[in-house]
């Protein structure tokens, strides 16, 4: 059967990818958090109440290899006929006229639960209107909702249906990718960044390895660990240094850190989800950290630094516990 990639939330009252769903739950104060309840999108199905699961959509993303991304799953209610949810999902085949590269991309899409076609990062213009004027909602996925007339595998080629605000989502499905796919399928799919513009998945996300004081407009991603909290605010340091050059010559390689100011915390609407990343940091091994920001070097500290605007430019992962 079709994966489903959107359920209808019966508490924000909107059809919502299971990302977005998670991203809200999370958002919401501890003591306001039940978990959220899901019906099928397609309207005949929900006239009739059939529910969906989400899995997963309670917790915070994880890098472990017990962890299971968060997805929805059906329940044993029967659908109405004519489900888009309820086809099978059909295997792409090439067509007469279709070029090589093209059917490469499409049959990769395909592997992908909710592949990400078109991203508007935080910084991009107008990705404030376009992420519900600051309120978190991720208006693209109204976008996306699947229609009830055809069968959710043919979206993959709808332009537009699959967009997003939130670098959440766009992570998930870059990870997604990383697993599902072959280093030629990885390498054949593309991506189109607002402001920056079209290329391939691969080169929008760079490990901090390979980064310079030069990189820009790219998800810089790689592992780190938990130094300290300065109240709301968190400190991590990556475990790859970056080598420095002064006048064309190296001069030493030097810790990278990332500092979220508290300022910055209490100025984000999602603080409450950034908390629930953050219980017990000590704990973890190490957070796998992807964010839209750049480097700078300080000669007094000797030390690159990661800088981010805010919260929306950050994804964090918490790794597993640390041996007892």
């Amino acid at each position: 059967m079709t994966t489903i990639t959107h359920a209808f939330c019966l508490e924000l009252d909107r059809i919502v990818t299971v990302d977005e769903a998670r991203f809200e739950f999370l958002s919401l104060s501890a003591a306001k958090r039940n978990r959220f309840n899901y019906l099928c999108t397609n309207l005949d199905c929900r006239q009739a109440g059939v529910r969906v699961f989400g899995v997963n959509d309670h917790r915070p993303l994880e890098d472990t290899e017990v962890y299971k991304d968060p997805h929805f799953r059906k329940s044993r209610d029967t659908h109405a006929p004519g489900c888009p949810w309820e086809t099978e999902a059909i295997t792409p085949i090439q067509g007469d006229d279709e070029p090589e590269e093209e059917f490469l991309q499409r049959a990769a899409k395909a592997k992908i639960s909710d592949f990400i076609e078109r991203f508007t990062p935080p910084s991009a213009k107008g990705a404030k209107d376009q992420a519900g004027n600051g309120d978190g909602k991720d208006v693209s996925s109204v976008t996306s909702q699947p229609p009830n007339s055809r069968n959710p595998g043919e979206r993959h080629n709808e332009p537009g249906m699959r967009s997003t605000t939130v670098l959440d989502r766009l992570v998930t499905s870059y990870r997604q990718a990383l697993k599902r796919l072959s280093s030629e399928e990885l390498r054949s799919l593309q991506l189109q960044v607002v402001g920056v513009g079209r290329m391939r998945l691969v080169d929008y996300f760079k490990a901090i390895r390979y980064c310079s004081l030069e990189t820009d407009q790219r998800v810089i991603f790689g592992g780190a660990r938990f130094i300290h909290r300065f109240g709301k605010g968190v400190k991590f340091e990556f475990y790859d240094k970056l080598k420095h050059y002064k006048e064309g010559v190296e001069i030493g390689r030097y810790p990278v850190t990332l500092y979220i100011s508290p300022r910055l915390v209490e100025a984000a609407r999602h603080r409450n989800y950034f908390e629930e990343i953050l219980k017990e940091p000590e704990k973890r091994r190490y957070f796998t950290i992807y964010a839209l920001g750049h480097l700078t070097f300080s000669d007094k500290h000797e030390s690159f630094s990661l800088v981010v605007d805010d919260l929306k430019s950050l994804s964090l992962l918490r790794g597993p516990d640390k041996e007892p």
